[in-house]
């Protein structure tokens, strides 16, 4: 597990994710494969990234309300536990269990994330 913490000046979400996947990248020496969003809110996103050298990261990143900056946590997952929390993630999708709203189309981009990584 890594974490990153970096005050970018006027920076947004989508602008504060881009770069933390970057870094990352830059660290594994390798490339983006695919990536799969849990949870997005305004001041944070849960996601999986999936690279070309086959690692799989857990990612969280949100704002620090009193720093002011973003703050990346970064875990690594084997294949078995990411599987098994995907099909968690899909089955309480399903049935609107589930507290984060993904859209309509959560279960299509699950299946091809994990056709993705596989």
């Amino acid at each position: 597990m890594f974490t990153y913490q970096k005050t970018y000046q006027c920076c947004t979400l989508d602008e504060s994710i881009s770069r933390f996947y970057e870094e990352i990248a830059i660290r594994l020496k390798t490339e983006i494969k695919t990536s799969l969003t849990l949870h997005r809110g305004v001041m944070e996103l849960y996601a999986y990234i999936g690279f070309k050298n086959d690692k799989v990261l857990d990612i969280k990143i949100e704002l620090n309300k009193k720093k002011l900056m973003w703050v990346c946590i970064c875990k690594e997952l084997d294949k078995e536990d990411l599987l098994e929390s995907i099909h968690k993630e899909m089955i309480l999708d399903k049935e609107g269990s589930s507290a984060n709203s993904r859209g309509r189309l959560f279960g299509f981009r699950a299946e091809r994330f994990l056709r993705d990584i596989a």
